[in-house]
């Protein structure tokens, strides 16, 4: 089902008017409002898909993966699903990728601790989130925001249109 959802989201987002109505307004939304896109309805819907597949995920963290409820099972799996956005590029079929390195380090982890590294069991165990942080060191680029730097609206245009007329 996952495999089917990332292709699904990917030709959703780069192949339909949809998919470029919500990179739009993600990108620029005082632009997308200038074509006439409707941003509050696009961000909610967004916002609701994106919900709804997060609980998707939860459910099948605590029914299928522990099979049980376990006070903090998330474990901060929800800062390396954000920093595997950002290191995929906001590609999904990049991100799917991604997803198996991080997976693969975390699964090493738990490989070494049953072979009996002489390492701690603590510091094995913080191995993907280690992987995290350096991802997100490398992947930032100065000058570079990546999509949603659309957060500053009208007043970054009119920064940048003034500065295109200062030179």
């Amino acid at each position: 089902m996952a495999y089917l959802l990332v292709h699904i989201a990917w030709f959703v987002l780069y192949r339909t008017r949809l998919g470029l109505a919500i990179r739009s307004v993600g990108e620029s939304p005082d632009a997308s409002d200038a074509s006439g896109v409707n941003v509050t309805s696009i961000r909610y819907g967004s916002t609701f898909v994106g919900g709804a597949l997060a609980g998707v995920g939860g459910a099948y963290l605590s029914l299928a993966y522990t099979t049980m409820w376990i006070e903090q099972m998330s474990g901060g799996r929800g800062w390396i699903a954000l920093s595997l956005v950002v290191f995929a590029g906001w590609n999904p079929l990049k991100a799917l990728l991604g997803s198996y390195l991080f997976g693969g380090l975390d699964s090493l982890s738990l490989y070494l601790q049953a072979g009996g590294a002489q390492v701690s069991a603590h510091l094995l165990m913080m191995l993907p989130y280690i992987f995290t942080i350096l991802c997100s060191v490398v992947r930032h680029q100065p000058g570079r925001e990546g999509p949603g730097r659309g957060a500053g609206g009208a007043r970054t245009a009119l920064r940048k249109g003034r500065e295109a007329l200062i030179r």
